[in-house]
């Protein structure tokens, strides 16, 4: 399956069909910046579960790596996501 990286709207269409996907996205959109850790408090779910659909949007270009920081709870560096407002 080929991705349209110009328009969001096929991607965005690719959301409804899992569920799962949407909510991450929508999380992420409504945290802001945010790691995989807080996606999953935010939406009381275990990491192993938000990480491979946060992979998915990445891989879709929807959402993008804002930047590495260290996490204030476990002090490892980690990948901080935010929507890709260039797609919308």
């Amino acid at each position: 399956m080929s991705y349209d990286f110009i328009s969001s709207l096929p991607a965005y269409k690719e959301l409804g069909k899992d569920k799962c996907r949407q909510l991450v996205y929508l999380a992420i959109q409504e945290i802001g910046s945010c790691n995989d850790k807080q996606i999953a408090k935010h939406l009381n779910w275990p990491i192993n579960r938000v990480t491979p659909r946060r992979g998915e949007l990445v891989e879709t270009g929807l959402v993008i790596q804002e930047k590495k920081q260290q996490d204030p709870e476990s002090g490892r560096t980690v990948s901080y996501w935010i929507v890709n407002h260039i797609n919308s």
